[in-house]
C-alpha cells in the first residue's frame, strides 16, 4: 500500500519550492493561495506561456504576499506597548523588521515579473475547438456574436 502524502492546512513558515502542492486544496487557505497563483500567471499571459523562472517567482510572490498578510495581522492584534512594556515593543519591532524585508523582496519579485497584464495572442480556431468542441467534425460553424453569445449553423 502506498503512503499518502500529508497535506497542510496552512502555509508553511519557511518557503519551499512546490509549497502550493503541499497545501490541502479543500481548505480556504488552499483555495486562496491557488487562486492568487493562477491570477498572477493569468496576468502574465497564462501558465503555459511562462518560463520555469517566472512560475517560480510567481509561487514565491504568493508565499510572500501571504506571509506579509500574517505579519500585518500580528501587528494589528499585538498588545499595545506602554512605556514600561519593553518586551511588547521589542516584539512589534521584530515583526516590523521582518515585514520590511519581506515587503522589499515581494516588490522586487513583482518588478521582475512585471506590474502590467500581458495580452496573449490566441488562434481563433484553437480557441473555438477548446471551448466549443470540434465543430468541424459535425459540419457545424460556430459564430460568436459581438455580445458574446454563440450559435451554431450549417
Amino acid at each position: 500500500m502506498t503512503k499518502r502524502k500529508e497535506l497542510r492546512r496552512t502555509r508553511p513558515n519557511d518557503y519551499r519550492p512546490g509549497f502550493l502542492t503541499l497545501i490541502d486544496g479543500r481548505t480556504q487557505v488552499g483555495h486562496i493561495l491557488k487562486r492568487r497563483y493562477d491570477g498572477i500567471c493569468r496576468d502574465l499571459g497564462g501558465e503555459t506561456h511562462l518560463s520555469h523562472f517566472q512560475r517560480s517567482l510567481a509561487e514565491r510572490a504568493v508565499f510572500l504576499e501571504d506571509a506579509l498578510r500574517d505579519m500585518e495581522y500580528q501587528l494589528a492584534t499585538a498588545r499595545q506597548a506602554g512605556p514600561e512594556d519593553k518586551e511588547a515593543a521589542k516584539h512589534a519591532s521584530e515583526i516590523i523588521g521582518r515585514w520590511v524585508q519581506a515587503s522589499n523582496a515581494y516588490l522586487g519579485i513583482c518588478v521582475k515579473l512585471g506590474l502590467k497584464k500581458h495580452k496573449v495572442t490566441v488562434d481563433l480556431k484553437d480557441h473555438l475547438a477548446k471551448n466549443y468542441g470540434n465543430a468541424e467534425e459535425d459540419g457545424d460553424v460556430v459564430v460568436v456574436n459581438g455580445n458574446g453569445k454563440s450559435s451554431k449553423g450549417k
